[in-house]
């Protein structure tokens, strides 16, 4: 049996080198060499809860947002704390209709979330989200599944979806006013969120397009006065 020979040429010269003499490289090997450890292991943590329909408000979802591991064990006192700060603030904003539960009916600790409605709680939160979980999250979004894979299809319909969608730009909207035309916003120096309210439906179409607003006047002024009235930033 001929015995297979790898070429290595350079320059000046040719030489033969056998491949009983190559050493085999193994996917894990090549992952190390091109990733970090710790982000290649936050990487494959998320692709593989991101593969699921729904999360656990509370023992899933929220471990995740931190880059834990739900289904291990916490011992660090530190990252108990966080969680279930976190817990607490998540709980008062489903309250509010800020984060959305599939089963509200529930008891708390058996909430569940669609990882696209979480992920985007947390970001209109002002929540610090991983890069890891981002990133794929970003792609996912872009994503369009068929139906029988879809993880994201809202039980309600797209009517639902639309709402939600409709709550976020009236919040950027509300930002974006006070940054850039923070005088129309105020009566007698002082900020009236029913001012920010009426300046969003005058000029709804820089934000909404030719899409009907599906909130009333008093239901931005309910959202936006339950986020100025958050106990605190979570960070």
């Amino acid at each position: 049996m001929f015995k297979k020979i790898i070429s290595i040429f350079s320059r000046d010269n040719k030489k033969s080198l056998s491949v009983d003499h190559v050493q085999p490289v193994t996917m894990r090997e090549r992952e190390r060499q091109v990733y970090d450890i710790e982000q290649l292991t936050s990487q494959k943590l998320y692709e593989k809860w991101l593969s699921k329909d729904k999360w656990l408000l509370h023992k899933e979802a929220i471990p995740l947002l931190f880059g834990l591991n739900p289904d291990a064990k916490r011992s660090d006192e530190y990252e108990t704390d966080k969680v279930d700060e976190l817990w607490i603030h998540a709980k008062d904003c489903v309250q509010k209709k800020l984060l959305h539960v599939v089963n509200p009916e529930q008891a708390d600790n058996d909430w569940e979330v669609l990882p696209v409605d979480f992920y985007r709680w947390a970001t209109v939160s002002r929540i610090t989200v991983p890069a890891e979980f981002s990133t794929l999250m970003a792609f996912v979004m872009q994503v369009v599944k068929s139906e029988n894979g879809s993880s994201y299809k809202r039980v309600e319909g797209a009517q639902d979806s639309n709402y939600q969608k409709h709550k976020e730009i009236v919040l950027g909207a509300a930002i974006s006013l006070l940054v850039n035309a923070p005088e129309q916003c105020k009566n007698n120096d002082e900020f009236v969120i029913d001012n920010i309210a009426r300046l969003i439906i005058e000029n709804k179409k820089e934000w909404f397009g030719e899409d009907n607003l599906l909130l009333e006047k008093s239901e931005m002024i309910t959202l936006i006065n339950d986020y100025i009235n958050l106990t605190k930033p979570v960070l």
